[in-house]
């Protein structure tokens, strides 16, 4: 009689917890997991801040926090976890009535992309773990890693005609702050033309003569097609280092910057078009959007690209082409820009394994890069 009354009460005692942790487990229970910050550099590192809150009562043994993350995020203590398409990880935690838990992990970020997750899973139990409980929380946190940047200088063919494009050779307007000379005042002359000092000295009205100069604008194009059955990430890697680097030597010049990359945005599908502009926001923007690059989404079609871009907005402008595509109807595209006397160079990060030759048309209005060169400088400065 005795046993079977003891085992009653224990069936009543677990049918009774059970019915309240099925009721109970997740009231009060606050859950969020997210970066701790929005934006690092490739190569740096970042931390995963998961919290749990249970402000109630009831205790929980157990509490599983699951996360899908991408697995290019590399996390030190992936004892937890496992990796298949994504890094699925899954951190166990015991928490007691009206106790917080909060942990801190650190990963590291070897290559740029941009990194979310829409939701944390979060399972428990009751105290026998006979029945299991699952809730999805909304905990949505992003971060942007940006290009790696690049270690080298840039060729002084780039760089004279990034700090030499100032002074205006044609479509010239007064620029107030070229001067160029004095002269005496005519009646056409404004009064404050009048260099009061050179007036004084000569006891007659002297002018200051401006030079001339137009507002000449930078624009870089980044290809990422492929030479034929060969995609080269490590190159187009390169391209968009070296982007971002030409956009902050222009910047650091006044000289107004726009980018075109024929490469797919990881949020929407479309190629980046980043319009003129300079300054620290421009690099922030650029950045972003070259970290939102899926290499795995494939390319729009670069010559369509270019050409849409607006006859005015070319106008008064110096491209520069970045590409590792050497493809002989690549360089007859850019062969034809020659012919149409656009002012453009093409940059061709290449490896000596993969020798080509450019054609005649093009040989002045190109640059190529030794890209192995800049790798070895990477991976000794990283």
């Amino acid at each position: 009689m005795y046993v079977i009354f003891l085992a009653a009460l224990l069936g009543l005692l677990y049918s009774l917890q059970l019915l309240i942790y099925r009721k109970k487990w997740f009231t009060g229970l606050k859950v969020s997991a997210f970066f701790s910050t929005e934006e690092v550099y490739e190569g740096e590192e970042a931390e995963l801040t998961e919290t749990i809150e249970n402000a109630k009562w009831l205790p929980l043994p157990v509490v599983k926090m699951k996360l899908q993350l991408s697995r290019k995020l590399l996390f030190r203590d992936a004892d937890n976890s496992s990796v298949s398409d994504y890094f699925n990880r899954t951190d166990i935690y015991t928490i007691g009535a009206y106790n917080k838990v909060t942990r801190t992990m650190k990963f590291s970020c070897p290559a740029r992309g941009y990194y979310d997750f829409n939701g944390v899973d979060v399972v428990s139990s009751d105290i026998f773990s006979s029945k299991i409980f699952l809730q999805s929380v909304d905990s949505i946190s992003y971060l942007y890693v940006y290009p790696r940047p690049y270690p080298c200088e840039l060729p002084e063919a780039l760089l004279n005609k990034i700090n030499g494009d100032s002074r205006a050779k044609r479509n010239r307007i007064e620029d107030p702050f070229e001067l160029r000379g004095i002269r005496e005042y005519q009646d056409f002359d404004g009064m404050k033309n009048i260099n009061w000092k050179a007036s004084a000295k000569t006891d007659d009205f002297m002018v200051n003569v401006h030079g001339y100069t137009t507002k000449r604008t930078m624009r870089i194009f980044i290809n990422m097609e492929s030479n034929a059955l060969l995609r080269r990430d490590e190159l187009n890697e390169l391209c968009i280092s070296m982007a971002v680097k030409i956009a902050e030597v222009s910047a650091a010049e006044e000289v107004p910057v726009s980018v075109y990359c024929n490469g797919k945005d990881v949020l929407n599908d479309s190629p980046v078009i980043i319009g003129e502009g300079s300054g620290a926001s421009l690099i922030r923007s650029l950045n972003r959007a070259l970290a939102r690059i899926d290499m795995n989404k494939g390319t729009t079609d670069f010559k369509e690209l270019y050409e849409s871009v607006s006859e005015e907005e070319r106008r008064d402008s110096f491209d520069i082409i970045l590409s590792p595509c050497m493809q002989p109807l690549f360089q007859d595209f850019l062969a034809e820009l020659s012919k149409k006397e656009t002012e453009f160079y093409w940059v061709c990060l290449a490896k000596s394994d993969s020798p080509f030759a450019v054609s005649e048309e093009i040989k002045d209005r190109t640059i190529v890069i030794d890209a192995g060169e800049v790798l070895n400088d990477i991976s000794r400065a990283w």
